[in-house]
Parts: C-alpha cells; sequence; structure tokens
C-alpha cells in the first residue's frame, strides 16, 4: 500500500505540481463493529477505544510515515522494522504510551527471509524442533 500511495503521489507531482502525502495509524485490539444505513444501503462501522487510538497515532505520524502503538508493535515483532520514537501523551489516554514508526521499506535488507525466519522460530517453538534444522529449511524457502 505504502508503495501505491509513493507512485500515486509522484504522478499528482508529475501531473499537477501538487505535493501529496499520507499518513497511517495502526493500533490492535478489540472493536464494536456497528451497522449504519437504512434498507437499501448498509455500512458498517468499528467505534471504541481501539479506534480512537489509531486515529491518535495517524495524527502523529508525519507525511508519509505509518506509526503504530505498542499494541501492535508486540503483535508485530519480527515482522516489520520498528523505530521507538519514545513515550508520548495522547488526549483519550490516562497513561502515556509508546509510539513506534514502521520503517520497514527503509530498512530492507533481506525481509523477506527476517519473516520466514521469524515463522520458522515460532513453528521451531511449536513443533520443540532444533535451531540448526530450522535454519535449514529457512535457507531452503528463502531462495
Amino acid at each position: 500500500m505504502r508503495d501505491a500511495l509513493r507512485d500515486f503521489a509522484r504522478e499528482i507531482k508529475r501531473q499537477h505540481g501538487l505535493d501529496f502525502a499520507t499518513r497511517i495509524g495502526i493500533n490492535s485490539g478489540d472493536v464494536v463493529v456497528v451497522r449504519i444505513g437504512d434498507d437499501l444501503r448498509m455500512d458498517y462501522t468499528a467505534q471504541g477505544h481501539t479506534v480512537g487510538l489509531a486515529q491518535r497515532m495517524e495524527s502523529l505520524a508525519t507525511g508519509g510515515g505509518i506509526y503504530v502503538s505498542a499494541n501492535t508493535a508486540t503483535l508485530a515483532q519480527g515482522y516489520l522494522a520498528l523505530d521507538d520514537l519514545g513515550v508520548f501523551t495522547l488526549k483519550g489516554v490516562n497513561e502515556p504510551m509508546h509510539v513506534f514508526e514502521d520503517v520497514t521499506r527503509t530498512h530492507l535488507v533481506d525481509a523477506r527471509s527476517s519473516i520466514l525466519k521469524h515463522q520458522a522460530d515460532r513453528r521451531a517453538k511449536r513443533l520443540k524442533c532444533k535451531l540448526p534444522q530450522v535454519e535449514c529449511l529457512i535457507q531452503k524457502t528463502a531462495h
């Protein structure tokens, strides 16, 4: 998605001379999904603290940036390269919280093998495999 938005921004700049940037905020947690509309047209929307916190992450993000909450950072560990931006006081949140920036695209050394290794490590723990066997599997699937 980030690549598509960057390509779109370049096209807008080329065709119209305008700068275009998006900010993305991500939080993970429980939400309440409600139906809105009438009998002819129905849509759904998510509500709750989780959604509000994602909006706060978006508000903090720089143009083109993706900011994530500590909840999401924990879930994404091993899948994304995240920079800890420190602790922020956010409206509607009682305690200051850590905010992270997704820098995966700027730190792509070998993201695919890193993700494969992380997934294999998780599987190895579940299957109680030995790490050398896992490394062998990673090398075979990465190429």
